[in-house]
């Protein structure tokens, strides 16, 4: 006989990495499923979990973050804890921390009096900064003056890599930073925006070099806003949001921690009722928030959560073609948060629970089957 299912406990936070999620309950306690191949869920490697399980051997928890196979908490004390590909450990040198950042190879951290730490990396930042964004392979730190300085490898640092925290120039007082693949971004309070780094998908914002080691400024203003993940970087003015660069397919909205680049990408932007990319528009009411991949995403709309790029079956009927418009999920009321991986979405509803939809090959959707999933099914662990 199958083991007897119960719900997750009540849950505060959702994270989707590139094939596992994993949700916070209200007692600090981290549950995880889906593809286990890496260590994702915390035990160090295995066969994929259809169901959630509880990470066992790591002190509460009260926020976390994933980027691909990886996945970090803070804990109350502020320490770091990471798992995947590595059994759960505390992170050496990353302690006392009031927020933390995850990239793909490195994890950091600002601490109460806003001094910045890496590890592995042993890039000096001693700040202080008042918010800190990584890319792929450099972080970017805004101090209480409003000046932005930069560190690590790629164009997403400046004119040359730099191992310490180097000024970025020609920049006017700024209030927010973003930073995703090879491309950095910032904003002024008056939501005027500016993005220096890689250009190869358009995630600049504008037509000009593949690369640009000054900032330059997209024509987006009076945002509130801003992201930058992967080759997509996206802004958000009230309940619309604007989006730029991407890879293959439509994209209108998307964070990724895998960029892709092509000679001649499709750029899109979403603005107002519809996201435009190249000859195609894919009809979208405004939102509230969003999530998503290089090929994926969803948005939290009045009326619900809208998804596009999802393999989502029909009944009776083969999947839908992830490539067509954006369409309202059904049953997802109360969104309060999103999270999307690959080919697999999940929302945080305000009455804790979490909805998982999309394909399921490897448990990724935590329901217990391997059926593309259109309607979402809440998750629920074994007994």
């Amino acid at each position: 006989h199958p083991p007897a299912v119960v719900p997750v406990p009540s849950s505060v936070q959702v994270v989707a990495g590139r094939g596992h999620a994993c949700s916070l309950d209200g007692d600090g306690a981290v549950w995880c499923w889906g593809d286990d191949g890496a260590g994702q869920l915390g035990d160090g490697g295995g066969p994929s979990r259809w169901s959630p399980a509880k990470i066992v051997g790591i002190p509460p928890i009260r926020w976390l973050a994933a980027e691909g196979d990886r996945t970090c908490g803070l804990t109350i004390d502020g320490a770091a804890w990471c798992w995947g590909p590595d059994r759960p450990a505390a992170v050496d040198g990353l302690s006392s921390l009031a927020h933390l950042v995850v990239a793909p190879t490195f994890v950091c951290g600002l601490d109460a009096a806003g001094a910045a730490a890496c590890a592995p990396e042993t890039w000096g930042a001693p700040g202080p900064f008042v918010a800190l964004a990584s890319g792929d392979r450099h972080l970017c730190g805004v101090d209480a003056g409003g000046a932005v300085r930069c560190w690590g490898e790629g164009p997403g640092v400046g004119p040359t890599a730099s191992p310490e925290p180097s000024l970025i120039t020609d920049l006017p007082r700024i209030s927010s930073i973003a930073a995703g693949g090879d491309v950095s971004c910032a904003a002024e309070a008056s939501g005027v925006t500016w993005c220096w780094g890689r250009n190869g998908a358009g995630q600049l914002g504008l037509d000009v070099a593949p690369a640009v080691s000054g900032p330059v400024a997209p024509k987006v203003t009076d945002i509130d806003q801003i992201e930058a993940r992967g080759a997509t970087t996206c802004a958000m003015r009230g309940d619309v949001a604007l989006c730029w660069g991407g890879s293959r397919g439509p994209v209108p909205v998307a964070v990724t921690p895998a960029p892709r680049y092509e000679p001649d990408p499709t750029r899109c932007l979403l603005d107002g009722a519809s996201a435009r990319c190249g000859a195609d528009v894919i009809p979208l009411p405004p939102v509230t928030a969003v999530d998503g991949t290089a090929s994926a995403g969803c948005g939290i709309a009045r009326d619900g959560v809208w998804c596009w790029g999802l393999p989502l079956a029909r009944e009776g009927g083969a999947p839908t073609d992830p490539a067509a418009a954006a369409e309202k999920i059904a049953r997802v009321r109360g969104a309060r948060s999103l999270a999307v991986g690959d080919r697999h979405a999940c929302a945080l509803l305000k009455d804790g629970t979490v909805r998982c939809w999309g394909a399921s090959a490897d448990g990724r959707l935590g329901t217990g089957t391997s059926d593309i999933v259109a309607r979402p099914v809440r998750v629920r662990t074994a007994l």
